[in-house]
Order: structure tokens, then C-alpha cells, then sequence
């Protein structure tokens, strides 16, 4: 697994499907900015879940910095790899929380002794 560096910290790449062709996804996206967007959306749901704030998945994009499709995509991925899942919110019957799964911790926490 390659690492991506992001400030100090090395982060581990995500086998991206297209990473066996070519250094960009066919949307033209670089594959080191979107493993390091990738990355980021997981630091920031592990601190925001860590303080107790839950994540909407509808205010996701806001709470990322990335555009709403981007976002469902990023989490579509983390979802896709066992780092994510998306559950009821029970205050609100049309909303859905985003909760990073133990494993997620369990890669940050690997990454971040690493360093």
C-alpha cells in the first residue's frame, strides 16, 4: 500500500479502481488528491465523532469542504472498503447519520503511530 503525505502525517493510499491504468481517474481527478480527500473526510468524521458531534449525511459536503457529489462519493468509497456506514437519525425520520466503523479508527490509529 502506498502512503500519501499529508502535512506530517503519511496516510496509507486506498486501491482505487483505476489506479492500475493510469495516475488519474477518467473524471480527470488526480488519484493522490482523491486519496487525500479520501483521508481527510476520515480524520474529520473520527474528531467529529470523537467530541460526540454526529455528521448528517446531508450536511457532509458542508462539514468536508468538498462539493455534494464528491462527498457521496468519498463516502460511497469509505463505505465500500468497511470504514463507514450510514445508519437512521433518530431525531430526525428524513435524515441519516454517517458513523466511521471501529476498522476506521483501527487505520488511522496504525497511520498516525507511523509517523
Amino acid at each position: 500500500m502506498r502512503a500519501v503525505a499529508i502535512g506530517k502525517v503519511a496516510w496509507p493510499r486506498f486501491a482505487m479502481p483505476w489506479d492500475r491504468s493510469s495516475s488519474s481517474r477518467p473524471d480527470g481527478e488526480d488519484t493522490a488528491d482523491s486519496s487525500s480527500k479520501l483521508l481527510r473526510l476520515v480524520d474529520l468524521l473520527r474528531k467529529r465523532q470523537g467530541s460526540g458531534k454526529a455528521t448528517a449525511l446531508r450536511q457532509l459536503h458542508a462539514v468536508s469542504g468538498v462539493d455534494q457529489p464528491r462527498a457521496l462519493r468519498l463516502l460511497r468509497q469509505l463505505q465500500n472498503a468497511g470504514l463507514a456506514r450510514i445508519e437512521p437519525d433518530l431525531h430526525d425520520p428524513l435524515g441519516s447519520l454517517v458513523v466511521l466503523t471501529p476498522e476506521a479508527f483501527g487505520v488511522l490509529d496504525e497511520v498516525l503511530l507511523r509517523d
